[in-house]
Order: structure tokens, then C-alpha cells, then sequence
């Protein structure tokens, strides 16, 4: 917030500093519910912690419903750490109770240490926090088995576009192999069961760095495998048309519209040219950014002769999205091929 003054003249007055207020609730209670184990754990792959927590804000919960607004999040905090430096993790609002308003979660060990089980709560977008935390430690032991998994092989990617990177490398042979860590720029962002991943949020024009690690049974994780910098631009895809035509054609025959691109043409109907591909067929190769959207029509050098349909009706502008999911199977050297047929001309076929 600021203020001003407004003069007897009407004129606005230097603003003054602002102020920045949250409004929120004020917490009156966090509580653990669930407490850690006290006999020691080893650690594996699938260990989990279960956390339980209830908050109370007096004269506001207890109702029917959740409050809304509420940050809860729980973690696993190391003997040695101070809990604003440890990794936390979201819990999620279950149910609503006289005592409070119940959340839920899961921790999951990945080194072995002692931990204390600490959750917290917020009510101003994350300014302040109150805190609680388990009674006993948590203390997980290293398991038996030390030796880490084999490096991912063969890890690269096989497409880089936006929204749409593709990371693939060979399955693990060791048995118990039970996930892969996969990394963008040294973060987490995905641990899976696959031998490969896609990469959803990937923004044109931004250059990442990928990795991938095994993990086993033990929770041993393997040195990992990584790319080189991958820049992510939209890639190139070759489109073939091939166009069948009535056989009183006589002339050249023209694709003309919006092709996306300012390499081609706008609307202009002897613009992109079409060669002999068979009998009554014309084909030309046309190369498009990935993920554009194209209109077109058929033509022979004007649009006195342009193509009309079955019955001489005009047609709708023809219409394709250049994505690898909708083109269908490319050729063996990667060309897609688009294959649409004239009924008639204008000019030749006795159409107004």
C-alpha cells in the first residue's frame, strides 16, 4: 500500500513508501500425529515414511470443510541441518474435524543419517511458519548392499523441440534396478520405472543440460550419464503433397495460402509451383517449423482457376497442423507425404 496527498487544486502529491501487508490467519496449533519409528530402518528403494498433521486456527476451523489458503508441508530433516535448509514436501488437506484440519503425506529416505520428522504449516503464502516436530529420531541405517548400479549407456536425445524433448538409453541389466533419476540442469525432475522420458516443459529458445542415474533396490544410485547442452528450437519437417487432378488439367498447378512461413508466399496463386509426379498427379516438397499451422488451396495460376468441389461448390481453405503426431508414418528418408485429390477447376470443368 501507499498514500498520497491531493491538493486543493486537484493535483496528486509525491506518493509516499509503500507497505506490504498479507492478509491471513493467525495459526494457534501444528500437530504430528504420526511419530517416527524408534528402532533403526535400513534403507531401501520403496522405504516411506507415513506423516500425519493437524492445524488448528481458532474460530476458523473445525468446520464442514478445509480452510483454503493453507501451506503444509513435511520433511525429513537431518540431525545436523537447520529445518528452513531441508528439502520439503507438500502434504495434502484430507479432511476437516473439530480438532483441526487434517493433511497428508509421504517422506521418503534416500541416504542413510538421522532424521527428526518436522512438518509446518502457513497462513501468509509462506512469509511465516509455525512448526512441529516428531519426539523420537528417525535413524536409518545403510543397507548391507553398497555397490551402486552400472551407468546408464547409450543416454541421448532424440528430439529437442518445444515441449517436446525426448530422452531415451538402454534398460539396466542388474535386477534390482527399481528406478531412473532423471535431471535437467543438475534438479530433479523425474524418477521413473522407463527407459526413457519427455521432457513437457522444455521453452524454445533455452539451452539444458540432461542426466539420468539408476537407482537400486538399496537405494544405491549409479554415477550418471549426460548430454551435451541440447538448444531447443522448433525442428524442421519435410511435407510432401501430392495432389491427384482432373485429367482435363492443362497448366501448372499451384499451392497457395498461409503456409507459415514468410519463405513462401501469402495467398499468391502462382506463387509455389507443383511438378509432374505420375499420370494426373503433381507433387512438390515443401519444408515447415514443427507445430505450425498451414491453410492452402489448389490453383493454376490465378484464381479463375482455382479448384471447386464435386459439384462446383466452393471449398473450404484446406487446412493442416504440422505435428509428428498427426502426420502419420514418414518415408524412409523422413518426408511425409499429404495426399489430397481436385475434383474440378473453375476455369475448365464448367463452374461459375
Amino acid at each position: 500500500y501507499a498514500v498520497s496527498t491531493i491538493g486543493d487544486n486537484g493535483l496528486i502529491g509525491e506518493m509516499s513508501a509503500p507497505v506490504r501487508a498479507t492478509p491471513a490467519y493467525e495459526i494457534t496449533s501444528a500437530t504430528l500425529l504420526s511419530q517416527a519409528e524408534q528402532t533403526p530402518v535400513v534403507l531401501r528403494y520403496d522405504l516411506a515414511v507415513s506423516v500425519e498433521a493437524l492445524v488448528t486456527i481458532e474460530g476458523v476451523t473445525g468446520g464442514d470443510t478445509p480452510v483454503s489458503g493453507i501451506l503444509a508441508q513435511a520433511s525429513l530433516v537431518p540431525a545436523d541441518e537447520l529445518p528452513d535448509n531441508a528439502p520439503w514436501v507438500a502434504l495434502e488437506s484430507r479432511e476437516a474435524s473439530a480438532e483441526g484440519d487434517l493433511y497428508t503425506g509421504t517422506l521418503r529416505p534416500v541416504q542413510p543419517g538421522e532424521y527428526t520428522v518436522t512438518v509446518r504449516f502457513s497462513a501468509d503464502a509462506g512469509e511465516t511458519w509455525i512448526y512441529a516436530s516428531s519426539e523420537a529420531p528417525l535413524t536409518v541405517e545403510a543397507p548391507h548392499d553398497t555397490e551402486a548400479p552400472t551407468t546408464p549407456a547409450n543416454f541421448a536425445v532424440t528430439r529437442a523441440a518445444p515441449g517436446t524433448v525426448v530422452l531415451n538409453w538402454n534398460a539396466a541389466d542388474a535386477e534390482n534396478v527399481r528406478a531412473y533419476l532423471v535431471y535437467r540442469d543438475g534438479a530433479l525432475v523425474a524418477e521413473i520405472r522407463e527407459n526413457s522420458y519427455t521432457d513437457t516443459t522444455a521453452v524454445e529458445g533455452a539451452t539444458y543440460t540432461y542426466s539420468v542415474a539408476a537407482v537400486d533396490a538399496a537405494y544405491n544410485v549409479s554415477d550418471q550419464a549426460t548430454t551435451n547442452p541440447v538448444f531447443i528450437e522448433r525442428g524442421k519437417i519435410a511435407v510432401t503433397f501430392l495432389v491427384n487432378v482432373p485429367p482435363t488439367t492443362n497448366s501448372d498447378v499451384y499451392i497457395a495460402g498461409d503456409l507459415g512461413s514468410a519463405e513462401y508466399p501469402l495467398w499468391d496463386p502462382a506463387g509455389v509451383v507443383l511438378a509432374p509426379a505420375g499420370e494426373n498427379q503433381w507433387a512438390v516438397t515443401l519444408q515447415f517449423s514443427e507445430g505450425v499451422n498451414i491453410v492452402y488451396k489448389f490453383v493454376r495460376g490465378g484464381w479463375e482457376a482455382v479448384e471447386k468441389g464435386e459439384n462446383c461448390e466452393e471449398i473450404a481453405d484446406r487446412s493442416l497442423s504440422i505435428n509428428l503426431d498427426q502426420l502419420g508414418e514418414p518415408l524412409e528418408d523422413g518426408t511425409y507425404v499429404v495426399e489430397h485429390t481436385v475434383a474440378k477447376w473453375r476455369d475448365l470443368d464448367g463452374c461459375p
